[in-house]
């Protein structure tokens, strides 16, 4: 990391997240297999033919969290709004989804289990037909980086 990141002037540290977005951005797509094969820490960016659905980080070094993209929507948050939304198209609205309220859709029958996991099937399927991009860098950076990412690039999935 460059040594003004923290001590440099305004102008510095944002000319080093720029650089830092700039090479994310250039970074080449990855599919969801080469995706798998990451085992740094680092930025990425989830993208839809040539709009950015979502950007987050990975603090754990190791396929783990990039794998929880595309596993159940409890374990990330991008796979419970891409949920979210299949719902929309398919006539429910779930503003909010959760445990409690995926068990109240199924007690109230609007949607029976197997329902539910094919919708779920049906996102995880999607996921891995998305396009990504990664930038492996330094722990101590990735919240800086991933909220600049988040604000200049407006991702339709993030908050």
């Amino acid at each position: 990391m460059e040594k003004y990141f923290r001590t440099g002037s305004i102008e510095q540290r944002i000319e080093w997240l720029k650089r830092e977005l700039d090479q994310a951005i250039n970074s080449t797509f990855l599919n969801y297999s080469d995706l798998m094969t990451i085992n740094e820490m680092g930025v990425y960016i989830v993208m839809n033919d040539d709009e950015i659905l979502y950007v987050g980080k990975t603090t754990r070094a190791g396929k783990i969290r990039l794998r929880e993209l595309a596993a159940d929507f409890r374990s990330h948050t991008f796979n419970k709004k891409m949920l979210v939304e299949h719902f929309y198209k398919l006539g429910y609205n779930i503003p909010r989804l959760n445990k409690t309220t995926k068990n109240k859709l199924i007690e109230s029958s609007i949607m029976d289990l197997k329902q539910f996991q094919e919708a779920q099937k049906n996102v995880n399927a999607n996921i891995k037909e998305l396009k990504f991009k990664f930038h492996a860098t330094r722990n101590v950076e990735l919240d800086n980086i991933e909220h600049f990412a988040i604000s200049v690039l407006k991702p339709l999935f993030n908050d």
